[in-house]
């Protein structure tokens, strides 16, 4: 029936770097142009998840905003409750990794019309790994979701006081 829990680092392959990758992926309901490995590796681990499951995956930050992950979006928001994201922006989680990395945990289920994420954004690059350890498992700021005015639309975890403003400039 499943799985009840999916843990693990997916590679971030975009295709312009590496075509062959995505040689029979290309007729996968999850590919898109300007996709990588890793929306595709998600969505698919989202289908081989039980109901009630839980996803956690380290990955690159920019799915919620990048256009070649507009389906991964859609399956997410329409299909699960996003519990945790942690955004890592310009802090190196990889030493070797050029890209923003973030931690996304979420439970496979029909979400609420709205709920909260735990959300945590670390801006500072230089900061220490201890306390960037103690921020993860430290108190997050709740952000209220809202699934149904998310669907075709970038994800942005933004407090109650700017979503509104930022709604408006998404159209």
């Amino acid at each position: 029936d499943g799985f009840d829990i999916v843990i693990g680092n997916p590679p971030y392959i975009k295709e312009y770097t590496n075509k062959s990758v995505f040689d029979g992926l290309r007729e996968s309901a999850y590919y898109q142009g300007k996709t990588d490995l890793w929306s595709i590796f998600t969505a698919i681990s989202l289908d081989y998840l039980k109901d009630d499951g839980t996803l956690s995956f380290i990955g690159p930050n920019n799915w919620v905003t990048n256009a070649g992950s507009s389906i991964l979006r859609n399956k997410i928001i329409k299909e699960t409750e996003i519990k945790s994201y942690v955004d890592f922006g310009d802090f190196k989680v990889f030493e070797q990794a050029g890209i923003q990395t973030m931690i996304l945990i979420l439970n496979k289920n029909i979400p609420k019309k709205k709920y909260q994420v735990e959300y945590l954004k670390i801006s500072d690059k230089n900061e220490s790994e201890d306390s960037v350890y103690k921020k993860m498992f430290g108190i997050k700021v709740k952000i209220d979701i809202l699934p149904i005015e998310m669907i075709n639309k970038n994800i942005s975890f933004s407090t109650s006081e700017f979503s509104s403003i930022l709604n408006k400039i998404q159209g």
